[in-house]
């Protein structure tokens, strides 16, 4: 009796792990592949160095990528971690009274 509830103990040790760690690993990595392969010319992108820029062009695993005027450098696809939007360089300030 005893041998048997430590396998079953173990089961759902497994299942807690998998719905913690596993699964939501799984989904990142899948809303991940999902970005890159809609990468299109002129979308904002945010490197995991933290450089922003914009598309420029794209063939098959590399991305050129322009960060700044006449500045233009090529990625791997993996590099890039997500889309941004550009802020207003202008932000409004609260005044207190």
């Amino acid at each position: 009796m005893g041998g048997a509830s430590q396998i079953v103990l173990l089961i759902v040790i497994f299942g807690i792990m998998y719905l913690l760690i596993i699964l939501p690993e799984q989904r990142n990595r899948k809303k991940h592949q999902e970005l890159l392969n809609n990468l299109k010319k002129g979308d904002k992108v945010l490197m995991q160095s933290g450089i922003r820029g914009v598309v420029t062009k794209i063939k098959d695993n590399v991305v050129t990528i322009k960060i700044a005027e006449k500045v233009e450098i090529e990625v791997e696809k993996p590099y890039i971690i997500g889309l941004y939007k550009q802020e207003s360089k202008t932000k409004e300030i609260k005044s207190s009274n």
